[in-house]
Formats: structure tokens, C-alpha cells, sequence
């Protein structure tokens, strides 16, 4: 389930670099990120539920919320409970991203709207780990999960749609979007492995080929139901 998932993943990240890097624009761009886009939420909506079903099928212990000392509760009641948590949290969370996004376009400074959207996208990532960290404390049996990336999308939907404020934030994310962009980078190159991937080069090359025939072939098939121009084929 995971293989599948990871190969139907793409990086909304590096398509919006490359596009503002070459400056591009268009149907095609535009069909391009929106699609990535998309891909981007089914990911995570089959991660998730990928990662609550084997947590499901995989845990027994009541602190997991399976059985308490009273009442046990059915392995597919556990996974629907987890899953609608774990969503409807997410997008709670990313109500409140985008408010607190909406406060910061309203700042008068634009080093100042900069580094306060910077904050809030700390602060989307660092949601989980103080939501475990309270749950701890208090000594709660369940800890619900977060989708920092669902969030995200579920604030910029919000933003750009019933706030009507696209256009400032667009402005904004292109221009803090530089370092966040290094940092990214940088990331992806430090989890880079040579010695894991010596080991495993059959299985990263067979899963590299698999997944480029796939995404070709998916997206011409695509192109060919929606009846796009044939050089969108290509």
C-alpha cells in the first residue's frame, strides 16, 4: 500500500521552483501545477488512511483506542474514528492557519508580513509534536494526528477563495518563497544516503522505472479522456 502511495506522490515544491525559476506560464503550467496540486491532496488523504489502517491492523493494545476494560471496539469502527479524527483536525487546523494568515497580509510592513508567514509555517509543522507533547502531559490514552500538508492546503483554499486575498498572498509567498525553498533543498540532500542506496539500487531503479512508464503513460491516457491539445500529449 505505502509503494503505491509513494509512487503516486509527486513535489508541489520542486514544480513551483522550477516554474518560478524559468518563469513560465500558460495552460500547460497552469495544468501542470494544478494537477500536482490535486495529486498533492490524494497523497495525502491515501497516506493517511494507509497509515491508520496498518495501525489498525497492526496494534492491539487498548491505549491505541482498539478495547478499554468495558467495551471493545471493531478493528474497522477504530479505523473510520481515527481517520475522520485525523481529517477533521486537520482541517480545524487549517482554519486557523488561514486566519492567522488573513492577520498577516492586514501588517504594514512587508519585512514584517515576511517573517510573521514564516512563523505561521513553523507553526503549521510544529502543531503535531505540541499536540503530542499536551496529550502526554495530560496523561490522555489517545493521541490524535495531524496533516500538516492538508492543513496547508486547507488554509490557502480558504485564503484564496472565501477571503478573496489570492492575489496578496501569491505576492507574498513568491517573495518569502527563496530561502524556504533553500532550506528544502537542503533537507533532500542531507537524507541522501550513498550507502543505503548502493545496497538498494535494483529497487530504487526498478521503482524509478515503474513509476516514469506509470506517470507517462497515465498522463497521456488522461490527456487523451479530457481531450487536450496534442501537444499536451507529448
Amino acid at each position: 500500500m505505502f509503494a503505491g502511495v509513494i509512487a503516486v506522490a509527486r513535489s508541489p515544491s520542486s514544480a513551483i521552483a522550477v516554474v518560478s525559476e524559468l518563469r513560465a506560464d500558460g495552460p500547460f503550467t497552469q495544468t501542470v501545477l494544478g494537477v500536482t496540486m490535486v495529486t498533492d491532496v490524494v497523497v495525502i488523504l491515501l497516506f493517511s488512511l494507509c497509515t491508520e489502517l496498518a495501525d489498525c491492523l497492526l496494534s492491539t493494545a487498548p491505549e491505541r483506542g482498539v478495547a478499554d476494560d468495558h467495551v471493545a471496539i471493531p478493528p474497522q469502527i477504530s479505523f473510520l474514528l481515527r481517520v475522520a479524527s485525523e481529517l477533521g483536525l486537520s482541517v480545524l487546523h487549517g482554519m486557523t492557519l488561514s486566519a492567522l494568515c488573513f492577520v498577516v497580509l492586514r501588517l504594514p510592513l512587508r519585512a514584517l508580513r515576511q517573517a510573521c508567514l514564516l512563523l505561521v509555517a513553523s507553526y503549521a509543522f510544529a502543531a503535531q509534536p505540541l499536540l503530542v507533547f499536551a496529550m502526554r502531559a495530560l496523561s490522555w490514552p489517545i493521541t490524535p494526528r495531524l496533516q500538516p500538508m492538508l492543513s496547508c492546503i486547507v488554509a490557502g483554499f480558504i485564503v484564496c477563495n472565501p477571503l478573496g486575498e489570492r492575489r496578496r498572498l501569491t505576492a507574498l509567498l513568491h517573495s518569502t518563497m527563496p530561502p524556504v525553498l533553500c532550506f528544502f533543498f537542503f533537507t533532500t540532500g542531507i537524507g541522501m544516503h550513498l550507502g543505503v542506496l548502493l545496497r538498494t539500487w535494483p529497487m530504487a531503479l526498478g521503482l524509478f522505472t515503474i513509476r516514469l512508464v506509470s506517470l507517462a503513460a497515465g498522463s497521456y491516457v488522461g490527456c487523451v479522456i479530457v481531450g487536450a491539445p496534442t501537444h499536451f500529449r507529448r
